[in-house]
């Protein structure tokens, strides 16, 4: 069953500096072969499930093996059975759904533009 997967691996007990962590954690999910993405709290990952959570224990050990005492581990796992997984299509709907928020977060000002110019704001498409 193929999954998207939002990780995030925080290590505890190491100080404040994290990247060569993340960096680590991305080289384990490149040799896993899964397609992934790193972004600001995590990274999503897209796989056959089975290859998703042995990455994630790759993960871990290799952390515990570089000295990190503690991992907090939180996995998050969209599964549709209706349709294959696709990490690409999933960001191009959600930028597509923010550019529409983005839009429709302007209703406000039209309704201040239309009573500025004496127009009839319940008619006033919003």
């Amino acid at each position: 069953m193929k999954v998207v997967a939002e990780l995030t691996l925080t290590p505890v007990g190491v100080g404040t500096s994290l990247s060569k962590y993340v960096q680590t954690c991305e080289q384990v999910i490149t040799q896993c072969g899964l397609h992934h993405e790193v972004h600001a709290n995590g990274t999503d990952v897209e796989g056959e499930l089975e290859d998703v959570l042995g990455a994630v224990r790759l993960c871990l050990l290799r952390l515990h093996d570089e000295g990190v005492p503690r991992v907090q581990a939180h996995v998050s796992i969209d599964s549709r059975p209706d349709q294959e997984p696709d990490l690409e299509r999933m960001a191009r709907k959600g930028e597509a759904s923010s550019a529409r928020s983005a839009r429709g977060s302007g209703g406000g000002d039209r309704a201040a533009r239309a009573a500025a110019s004496d127009e009839d704001v319940s008619t006033t498409e919003l």
